[in-house]
């Protein structure tokens, strides 16, 4: 909650505005890009925002999103969730991500 706290906006819309301007200024100047590039732009820069270097520093995190979310519809219709294994996994890294940032006290927005 500290990190989402209405005062700690400003520092958060900073943290994930220069991240993703940071990941567009990668992109071609001209031509065509995959929708989910730019989905995913914003991936890393709210999770920095929100923990710190956490997910920076553990690449296979957009996997892990992915690996937990790919069912995550069928789950909340009512089909039961041990019919996905692969999501209780990546749920168990991910929370093991969030545990760690909590630890080391990046849990706190800039700001």
């Amino acid at each position: 909650r500290l990190a989402l706290a209405p005062n700690k906006a400003e520092g958060l819309n900073g943290v994930v505005a220069r991240g993703v301007e940071e990941f567009l200024a990668q992109f071609p100047s001209e031509g065509t890009k995959d929708l989910w590039d730019v989905i995913t732009a914003t991936f890393f820069p709210v999770n920095e925002a929100m923990f710190g270097d956490t997910f920076k520093n553990c690449p296979e995190a957009m996997q892990l999103w992915r690996q937990f979310d790919s069912d995550f519809s069928k789950v909340t219709l009512g089909m039961p969730q041990s019919q996905f294994p692969h999501m209780e996994e990546a749920r168990e890294a991910v929370v093991a991500q969030f545990k760690q940032a909590y630890d080391q006290g990046k849990h706190t927005a800039p700001g």
